[in-house]
This record gives C-alpha cells, sequence and structure tokens, in this order.
C-alpha cells in the first residue's frame, strides 16, 4: 500500500485550547493525504463551528468513541451504542449543535483508523 511519504510519529499531548489545529496521541504514519493510526489513539481537535464532521476510514472497520468537552457523545445522526461504526472511506457525521460554539472533540481510534480531514458548518 504505496499512497506517498510517510513518517511515524509517537507522543501525548496535554492541548486544548488551539483553533485551526489538531492534537496526536499515539504512534500515527503520516501520510501525504492521510494519518494512519498504528496502535490505540487519540485526536483532539479544539473547534468553533454549529457542525463538525470527518472524513475517515478503516479496515478493517472499528469503531470511534467520542468525546465533547470531556464527555461522552452518546446519540447523534452517526452513533450507534456510543461510538461511531467507520469502515469504508466517505464523511462521517461528529457532532451537531443548534449554533455554533467553542467545543473540544477527542476522538478514541483503533489500530487502522485512517483521518483524511475535517470540515465544518
Amino acid at each position: 500500500m504505496s499512497r506517498g511519504s510517510s513518517k511515524v510519529r509517537s507522543g501525548t499531548t496535554t492541548a486544548t485550547s488551539t483553533e485551526g489545529g489538531f492534537f496526536l496521541e499515539g504512534k500515527w504514519l503520516a501520510r501525504r493525504q492521510f494519518l494512519l493510526a498504528k496502535t490505540q489513539a487519540k485526536v483532539i481537535l479544539p473547534f468553533y463551528a454549529k457542525h463538525a464532521y470527518a472524513v475517515a476510514m478503516s479496515d478493517p472497520g472499528s469503531v470511534v468513541r467520542i468525546l465533547l468537552d470531556g464527555q461522552p457523545v452518546t446519540s447523534g445522526e452517526e452513533m450507534q451504542g456510543g461510538v461511531l461504526p467507520v469502515s469504508s472511506s466517505r464523511l462521517y457525521a461528529l457532532v451537531s449543535f443548534p449554533s455554533a460554539g467553542r467545543h473540544v472533540l477527542e476522538l478514541d481510534v483503533q489500530p487502522g483508523f485512517e483521518l483524511f480531514t475535517f470540515t465544518f458548518g
């Protein structure tokens, strides 16, 4: 599976307040178009929006546990039993609010999870 240059990154962070960026915990393989979780890992994303989405996939399929402002997200458009099932490469709805606001998303992912991008509405 050769999809461009890659580097393995590993680390932890406690940062939670920088909009416009995101933070990784665990071991990730950084490819040209996506990040691949090599171990159980986390993505921490501060954002300001009404809706948050991710383009992702997982082979084999896996589940993503989502925290919003430190609290588990248990319901939502695509949530099933408190987790987001991820398999094929597509846009996944993460959270939605009546109005825009500042929040911090944390995605707890399994090995094989690939993250392409975040989008907001």
